[in-house]
């Protein structure tokens, strides 16, 4: 049995590793934004990090287990450790995604289509202000931040809309059918990562109020 001590720095480790998380979340998307706007992507060191996130969130699972087989949590608790794992899947799959679009190495694409990278430095921003919110609520418990989310994944939304709109006529029109098609994937998955943020957030929110919302 943990001593309550250790049992307390173990939850606080586990706030501790999904912040670290977030921030491995932050530096993928700016090798994505890299990746997007130059030639060169930097693939060897987006692999690396992909490699060092899921060993992390290896690490905050044992930690999760751990907790739970040998304490009982109280319910505030308990909902942390469990949102903690659910969680971690989301980080992951923000990660993965953004590898994805480096792979494509968008920035090697001799054209350049001015609806899919005019508005990319506005779109950085927000998904670099979604990851703000979410460990603002994690240090400090706050919940009605999360909510903020909504209106931040309608500019992400907005941005899918358009260029998918745009794209699509592009690619009929047959001009540089390989780099619009790529460009289209890219924008989804970029649509896709606030979505996943926008889920932790809904986790987050939980943890904080025990009640299950819809932000997204």
């Amino acid at each position: 049995m943990m001593a309550r001590k250790e049992y307390t720095e173990k939850l606080e480790l586990v706030k501790s590793s999904i912040v670290d998380l977030l921030e491995m979340s932050r530096k993928m998307l700016v090798l994505l934004f890299e990746s997007i706007e130059s030639a060169g992507a930097k693939v060897s060191e987006a692999e690396e990090l992909d490699s060092l996130v899921r060993s992390r969130t290896k690490d905050l699972l044992d930690l999760c287990t751990e907790i739970v087989t040998l304490q009982q949590p109280m319910a505030t608790d308990i909902r942390l450790v469990l949102s903690a794992i659910r969680i971690k899947n989301d980080v992951e799959r923000s990660v993965r995604d953004s590898l994805h679009i480096i792979r494509m190495g968008l920035g090697g694409h001799s054209s350049r289509d001015p609806v899919f990278f005019d508005t990319l430095g506005q779109i950085h921003d927000v998904l670099n202000r979604m990851i703000d919110i979410l460990e603002e609520s994690l240090r400090e418990r706050k919940s009605d931040i999360l909510l903020e989310l909504s209106d931040l994944d309608e500019v992400i939304d907005g941005y899918y809309d358009r260029a998918n709109s745009h794209l699509r006529e592009q690619i009929k029109a047959g001009g540089d059918v390989e780099a619009n098609i790529d460009r289209l994937l890219a924008a989804r998955m970029i649509e896709r990562i606030a979505d996943h943020f926008c889920n932790i957030a809904e986790k987050l929110y939980y943890v904080h109020t025990a009640e299950l919302i819809r932000i997204a």
